[in-house]
């Protein structure tokens, strides 16, 4: 899904990075199978914005990889766009981790009511 919403292009080279990337979170959950949402969220957004992957869009491709997870699993994320994208900026420059992701992930989300799932 995220690879059709993505607009940039991708290299063949860089497939395997972007794959080894969406599968983060699965790795995570077999090391730590009590990881919540904003754990596997947070290893969405950080295999995403740290590898690369896409030729143009690495940072939006992790936000949304991360919004669409939370999604999916009844939350929203309620923070201001500039917001999100100053944390998301601070990620892909590694000058927040993974952990400090999850934990920011667990303050600004909100649970959906099923109607809006």
């Amino acid at each position: 899904m995220l690879l059709a919403i993505q607009r940039g292009p991708i290299f063949d080279h860089h497939q395997a990075i972007v794959e080894s990337a969406l599968a983060a979170p699965r790795k995570l959950h077999d090391r730590d199978p009590s990881a919540d949402l904003a754990a596997l969220a947070a290893a969405y957004a950080t295999a995403l914005a740290q590898t690369h992957g896409f030729i143009d869009g690495s940072k939006r491709a992790a936000f949304l990889a991360a919004y669409v997870f939370l999604g999916l699993n009844g939350c929203d994320i309620n923070a201001a766009e500039v917001e999100v994208a100053a944390i998301i900026e601070r990620l892909a420059s590694r000058e927040m981790s993974e952990a400090e992701l999850a934990e920011w992930l667990r303050g600004a989300w909100v649970f959906l009511p099923e109607t809006d799932r």
